[in-house]
């Protein structure tokens, strides 16, 4: 099984928690941006959402397309946000809905790229595949 899904807008990676008043949150961005993740998800999934994985392992590939400046001629993305923490917040957008934890991730391909023009839209692309046949 494998289910793929586009979240529209620029990608963003997990904040760092925050403090205050002696708590620690996530922010509201961050929070926001793991919802948007786990709706798209959940649109895509259609029927399988709810665990749509259950137990078994995971395999992501997960593709970030960033808005690319006019004088840019570069095809990959070298500015933030950094990919493990475009990584960290689809994890933790899809924990729980997609799968029981993220945990259960055996695998990770992710690269960021730049749109193809100044113009285009900026998304981010998941695909998740059931990783029990992989024979690791």
């Amino acid at each position: 099984m494998e289910i793929s899904f586009k979240v529209m807008g620029q990608p963003q990676g997990k904040a760092r928690p925050r403090f205050a008043n002696g708590r620690v949150y996530t922010p509201k961005a961050t929070k926001n941006y793991e919802e948007k993740v786990k709706k798209a998800y959940l649109t895509a999934a259609n029927g399988y959402g709810g665990y749509g994985f259950g137990d078994k392992p995971v395999i992501l590939k997960i593709t970030a397309f960033l808005k690319k400046a006019k004088s840019n001629k570069r095809i990959c993305a070298t500015t933030k946000p950094d990919l493990d923490n475009i990584v960290k917040a689809v994890l933790d957008g899809l924990n729980g809905v997609a799968f029981f934890d993220d945990k259960q991730v055996i695998g990770i391909n992710a690269i960021k790229l730049y749109c193809c023009s100044s113009e285009a839209v900026p998304y981010l692309e998941v695909s998740i595949t059931d990783g029990t046949g992989t024979g690791i």
